[in-house]
């Protein structure tokens, strides 16, 4: 059996832990066992579903917190135990390869790019010499896209088929639409039958471009249109948006749903789904939206990758244009199959888990 410790920053339910629960549930796991290493001030949501599916769960100081904290700990749990694997999903913060390097020497030591921007000035600065440092302590390099592997890794080290690219795969059938799902989530929500719902499904950070949503909220009813904006996900810009919504008296139009276990039935509720993201390693809801059939907008700021199906539209960031999009919406709820393309496309979960317990077994 291969021993993989995943090192990420939280279990809650964001899109890198929910691909590693999606993948671990469908693999082999008397071939490959995970265990997770995740950062103590973050949310525990889907902590007991990988406990039950055999993981163990270490708790460590987040780096932001405290570096030197984060690396004491590091060190003690690779000291205690020891992995065939070490894959680190922080991409261009992925610093604590050199000590998973030196505690765990027989380890394959992994860096998994997941987006495609730095998360500070600082970081853009170092860019070069973390760059340097990552590749020379790592064996092998991952990203969940094209484009996410060319910003950490390279353009010539993609093109040379040295990062291995792991598509953030999807249970199609979970997210298949349901008009069961779809009457259960707007009755939850007192959402009326001629009232248009714009989804979200996404965390409240930086990168989703929480302020552009707003905006849209307001052209929507400044057009007098007859909406609600469903936002499914939790993050640490909550109260900023829940602000936003007060101070433009949008609290008749914006429910919150908060972070889901069952974020797959939403996308049935919706009627158009957007993601106008200021940047992406790839949209992983962009897909479930589109193996839903539900009409979905994505910025152009998300990897074309993303966009896989002929209900999916990439626009740029112009929150006219985006409104008027929205308002041509026409969701028939005869909601096409994307499953043809969801394959073709390398999204499907049980193929794609089995390619997963292969790059483990063989590296």
């Amino acid at each position: 059996m291969v021993k993989v410790l995943h090192v990420l920053s939280a279990v809650n339910g964001g899109g890198i832990e929910s691909m590693l629960l999606t993948y671990y549930k469908r693999m082999d796991r008397d071939k490959v066992a995970f265990d997770l290493v995740a950062h103590k001030e973050h949310g525990t949501l889907l902590a007991k579903e990988f406990e039950r599916l055999g993981s163990k769960i270490f708790y460590i100081t987040g780096q932001r917190v405290s570096l030197k904290q984060n690396r004491k700990e590091l060190k003690e749990l690779l000291k205690n135990n020891q992995y065939d694997v070490i894959h680190f999903h922080h991409g261009i913060l992925s610093l604590g390869v050199g000590i998973a390097k030196k505690y765990n020497p027989k380890a394959k030591i992994v860096v998994h790019s997941h987006s495609t921007y730095e998360p500070s000035k600082i970081v853009r600065l170092l860019k070069p010499l973390i760059k340097f440092y990552i590749l020379r302590k790592a064996d092998c390099y991952c990203a969940c896209g094209i484009k996410a592997g060319e910003y950490l890794f390279g353009e010539k080290l993609v093109k040379s088929k040295k990062v291995y690219i792991i598509n953030n795969a999807i249970n199609t059938d979970k997210f298949k639409f349901s008009t069961e799902y779809r009457d259960a989530i707007r009755t939850k929500f007192q959402i009326q039958e001629n009232e248009l719902v714009v989804g979200v499904v996404a965390r409240m950070n930086f990168s989703k471009n929480p302020e552009f949503i707003i905006e849209l909220a307001k052209g929507l009813k400044i057009k007098g249109v007859k909406f609600k904006l469903l936002w499914v996900g939790d993050g640490e810009l909550k109260q900023s948006i829940e602000e936003q919504v007060a101070s433009n008296n949008l609290q008749d139009y914006v429910y919150f749903a908060g972070a889901c276990k069952n974020a797959n039935e939403f996308y049935s509720a919706f009627d158009v789904f957007i993601l106008p993201s200021r940047y992406e390693g790839l949209g992983i809801s962009a897909i479930e939206s589109q193996q839903n059939g539900c009409p979905t907008l994505l910025s152009d700021k998300v990897p074309m990758e993303a966009n896989i199906s002929s209900n999916c539209e990439t626009l740029p960031l112009d929150v006219e244009r985006w409104v008027n999009m929205i308002c041509s919406v026409n969701d028939t709820l005869k909601r096409q199959d994307n499953s043809k393309e969801i394959i073709e496309h390398g999204f499907d979960i049980d193929v794609e888990s089995k390619k997963l317990t292969d790059f483990y077994i063989n590296l």
